[in-house]
């Protein structure tokens, strides 16, 4: 770009002599990476993103795999299919500025890049780029020199153990090699999963899980799993110590062991066709309920000649002990208690009278209003926490 004398500043001033200032376009450059695929547990096929259109032999001469020991290993690049009638050109792969250019096939935005070789497992490992990129859309090179992603392959393929949560809502991780129950029990009423060192599909652990007690809880016209789909994780990147969980369909019972095994290891096998290096074998157990009371409605109304009550569900509670105040036309009244024993019924949810018609509150257009509560455990066990106050208002209609 050149600009001549003759232009003036408010002042008069101009240029001496001509001004000359040159500038590059954008160079071909790498602008995002995705997992497409994994192929084998060191085989990753990377989608890689550019700027702009850039040519296959100087993807594979720019881009290269780095293991953790310095060591490179050439890749690969392969044109990703068109996208279908009707799918969104995410990636822009059919975005260029002469149409004949989109036909080329060693010319793309968007290149699938590999290893030329198995790389090997467990190991961390670099997607880089260095200097070279060459795009149909101008003379100047790529001129980076960066990493690109960082990620891990695959280690073996392993059973981990089970992941809960405790009646403390903590993650609780028992060990495959849990052979009784000791440690930390499982809150039965939070979902519990089934870990791995490798991407499981659901229909595989489905098919070869053998649970006792098993999850349809003896029923022979229930399948737990109806209805439930996997799908493939072959699509993410993997990083050092990761774990794959399965999810398993129901809840468990209250202060139940359990035990997990897979009779034939050689045909429960990973999503890399992989069968098991270990065995399933293991037992682990849930704890009793929490210790809670649950009212249905927050405001609950009574109408006169209406056999109508207030009910609450209370879980492992001997006693609750309920604070109240009366509010009439004289204003608030004294505070008053009411303590209802309740049935010592172990993990089970019990439906109960809250008796509120047995109260003093025999004048009309009356509001009740609960101020404390205090629950009585009917368990001993080092898990109960503490359970808030409830507060709900009561009315009374004549």
């Amino acid at each position: 770009m050149t600009v001549q004398p003759g232009i003036k500043t408010e002042a008069g001033q101009t240029l001496v002599k001509p001004y000359s200032h040159k500038f590059i376009t954008h160079r071909p450059a790498v602008s995002e990476t995705t997992f497409q695929t994994w192929r084998a547990p060191g085989m990753p096929k990377i989608r890689v993103q550019f700027n702009q259109p850039v040519k296959q032999d100087s993807v594979e001469k720019s881009l290269y795999f780095r293991k953790e020991n310095g060591q490179r290993v050439a890749a690969l690049a392969e044109k990703p299919e068109p996208p279908k009638e009707g799918e969104n050109d995410y990636y822009g792969t059919s975005i260029y500025s002469d149409a004949e250019l989109e036909k080329q096939p060693n010319i793309s935005k968007s290149w699938i890049v590999a290893p030329k070789e198995l790389l090997p497992m467990d190991m961390a490992m670099e997607l880089k780029v260095a200097e070279g990129l060459v795009s149909p859309l101008g003379n100047e090179t790529g001129v980076e020199n960066r990493s690109v992603v960082s990620f891990h392959t695959f280690p073996e393929f392993e059973f981990l153990g089970v992941t809960c949560t405790n009646l403390e809502g903590n993650e609780v991780k028992v060990p495959s090699i849990n052979k009784g129950i000791q440690g930390q029990r499982c809150d039965p009423m939070r979902q519990i999963a089934l870990r791995f060192s490798s991407p499981i599909t659901l229909e595989m652990l489905r098919d070869n899980l053998v649970m006792t007690p098993d999850l349809a809880g003896g029923r022979k016209d229930y399948n737990p799993w109806e209805g439930r789909n996997g799908y493939s994780r072959l699509g993410e990147s993997h990083e050092k110590g990761s774990e794959y969980e399965i999810w398993l369909p129901e809840l468990l019972k209250a202060y139940e062991t359990y035990q997990l095994q897979i009779p034939n290891n050689k045909i429960f096998k990973d999503e890399f066709d992989r069968p098991l290096t270990n065995t399933i074998n293991m037992r682990f157990a849930t704890d009793h309920r929490s210790p809670n009371y649950v009212f249905e409605h927050p405001f609950s109304v009574l109408e006169t000649g209406v056999d109508s009550e207030v009910p609450f569900y209370t879980t492992n509670l001997k006693n609750l002990s309920f604070a109240y105040q009366l509010l009439n036309d004289n204003g608030w009244q004294a505070e008053q208690q009411k303590i209802i024993k309740l049935p010592a019924v172990e993990d089970v949810a019990v439906k109960i009278p809250f008796g509120i018609r047995e109260l003093d509150i025999s004048r009309l257009n009356l509001t009740l209003v609960m101020t404390k509560t205090i629950a009585g455990f009917l368990l001993k066990s080092r898990h109960f926490k503490y359970i808030p106050n409830w507060a709900i208002i009561i009315r009374q209609y004549g």
